[in-house]
């Protein structure tokens, strides 16, 4: 994945390298190896670069591809002495930073993985979407370490960094369907990968298989329609009693008219929603959690029903509710500042300090420059 992206960057910089002109031989070989790098004849690609570097002062980028056909054959200690000539020649050179990393990865040396991709994003990388390949292997090299939090986090900053590039989304869903079991979100994810990604793309029949596959858990785990029939004239006169309860504040009344309207229709979010606010004005905060945790499932995009919801679970000290209600958030509208806002406050209560501070500052980093939040800022600096 991050070797295919990375490819086509460094072909960009190969045309304007000095010295390479149309005609000589390493030029040649530089196109043979390409060619027979598209064909996945990566053998070829391999012996043809090889050549093309085999001269003084050969090109970054003739080494860094030699290095990256090597790893598509699996030779991880060529394909190291590749980089590592690549950096040689162009010391920080992003590209092959993070095919060490890649190659870290595969021996399992998650720490020295993660030191390769981080030092690939300080450097100057050649794409938006070669960053957001490197973010993907961070978020890779967290979920072997059964660190979802963080995995989650670097998968979400390559869909800011380059929001068209397509493997951020199918790994976005594979990680909410099977580490937060959320399907509905996943198969949203699954959809953009489809959308996005080419049609030939390896991929793509495993994301229709999942989408088929979520669908039917969806169809399974709906609310089921009420046993008799909704009496459309008492419902309604129940949500107007209750609305007008609430609005000269008679609390008690609106969450009567409203528990009512819902044994009518459980599917009502304007009910639960109705339920949810009297509650919370009345202060039955445990029931108004509850009430605007179903409001929620009733409409996942309402953001409102996940901020009352987790800042009423932090009031109850329910922080396990807390991270619930807030991994659906994220799931929901990933950018929201106030949800990473609080994430990053959850994590703080929880003791998760790299958590905490990475959230944080990817919440930071979301707000307009003329719209800081100074307080917060001076807080989490303390935390670092």
């Amino acid at each position: 994945m991050i070797s295919r992206i990375l490819l086509f960057s460094a072909i960009v910089s190969f045309l304007f390298v000095s010295g390479c002109r149309p005609g000589d031989s390493a030029k040649r070989k530089f196109a043979a190896g390409f060619s027979a790098y598209r064909d996945g004849n990566y053998a070829a690609a391999a012996a043809a670069f090889s050549e093309a570097a085999n001269t003084q002062h050969a090109p970054v980028e003739t080494l860094y591809l030699l290095g990256v056909s090597r790893l598509r054959q699996g030779e991880l200690d060529a394909a190291s002495a590749a980089f590592h000539e690549a950096l040689k020649s162009r010391p920080g050179h992003g590209e092959s930073l993070a095919g060490l990393g890649e190659i870290a990865y595969h021996h399992q040396q998650f720490d020295d993985a993660l030191r390769y991709y981080g030092q690939a994003l300080r450097a100057k990388l050649s794409t938006e979407e070669a960053r957001a390949a490197v973010l993907n292997g961070i978020a890779l090299v967290y979920s072997m370490q059964k660190n979802p939090p963080l995995c989650r986090l670097h998968l979400l900053q390559a869909q800011h960094t380059a929001p068209k590039y397509a493997p951020t989304y199918y790994n976005l869903g594979a990680f909410y369907r099977d580490t937060y079991k959320l399907y509905e979100e996943a198969k949203d994810q699954f959809s953009l990968f489809l959308t996005l990604a080419e049609k030939k793309d390896p991929k793509a029949e495993a994301a229709k298989k999942n989408i088929t596959r979520l669908d039917a858990v969806i169809r399974r785990n709906a609310p089921k329609p009420p046993e008799q029939p909704v009496n459309n004239e008492a419902f309604n006169k129940l949500l107007e009693a209750g609305s007008e309860a609430q609005a000269r504040h008679d609390y008690a009344r609106a969450i009567y008219s409203f528990q009512e309207a819902i044994k009518k229709d459980p599917r009502s979010f304007t009910a639960q929603w109705g339920l949810a606010m009297a509650c919370k004005n009345r202060g039955k905060n445990i029931e108004a959690l509850e009430a605007f945790r179903a409001a929620a499932r009733l409409n996942p995009t309402h953001q409102a029903c996940y901020a009352n919801a987790a800042t009423l679970a932090f009031l109850l000290k329910k922080y396990d509710v807390v991270e619930n209600v807030l991994d659906t958030a994220l799931a929901r509208s990933p950018f929201n500042a106030a949800t990473m806002k609080q994430t990053a406050l959850l994590y703080s209560y929880q003791g998760r300090k790299a958590e905490c501070v990475a959230y944080g500052k990817f919440y930071l980093s979301l707000l307009k420059k003329d719209a800081g939040d100074t307080t917060f800022e001076k807080w989490l600096e303390k935390n670092l």
